[in-house]
């Protein structure tokens, strides 16, 4: 039974024009009916998937604003930056870890104080002293090793076990004088 209307309308998925038998009828072929419903499927899916890891990122960033104490990889999350970069600032002082295990952890004040002005330093202490350095008032590892007749693993061990102070320029390991000559005496 065929009906007698004909309605000039347009595909809904081609966008041409066709001729309708009926009132309901919205593509120009069963095709085209076909390609639109999977495209629409394969939206939903992308749709639900970007919609699923953006509420995952919206609560791990409520939990990690809430923490004191986090791990690089949370870190680098919280500021969008890379693992590499948290590390670097680590490496050089500019934010201060802390080893537990196998993981390193950064209080929020360190990260607080990496971010702050010159009026909110005035507010927030230092968490290192700066140290001056005169070079009689401390031993390299290779006069130490001369000195007390020691391998440069015996003075690292010794450096270590005694908890002595140290600065690092460049490659170079000094250690102050007083230090060492207390150990010795």
């Amino acid at each position: 039974m065929s009906s007698n209307i004909r309605i000039k309308k347009t595909c809904l998925y081609c966008n041409k024009e066709f001729i309708a038998q009926r009132t309901t009828t919205k593509y120009c072929s069963h095709k085209c009916n076909q390609r639109h419903y999977k495209e629409l499927q394969r939206n939903k899916k992308i749709e639900k998937v970007n919609s699923s890891e953006n509420e995952i990122k919206i609560k791990n960033l409520d939990v990690l604003k809430n923490k004191d104490f986090l791990s690089i990889s949370e870190i680098s999350q919280l500021f969008g930056v890379s693992r590499t970069t948290i590390w670097r600032l680590c490496k050089y002082d500019k934010l201060k870890s802390v080893k537990i295990g196998k993981s390193r952890f950064i209080s929020r004040k360190q990260l607080e104080f990496l971010f702050s002005t010159d009026d909110e330093l005035e507010t927030i202490q230092p968490y290192a002293k700066e140290v001056v350095y005169k070079e009689e008032d401390y031993y390299s590892v290779l006069e130490i090793q001369e000195k007390y007749n020691m391998s440069q693993s015996a003075v690292y061990n010794l450096v270590k076990r005694n908890n002595l102070s140290k600065i690092t320029i460049w490659k170079n390991i000094f250690i102050p004088k007083t230090e060492i000559e207390a150990v010795f005496s």
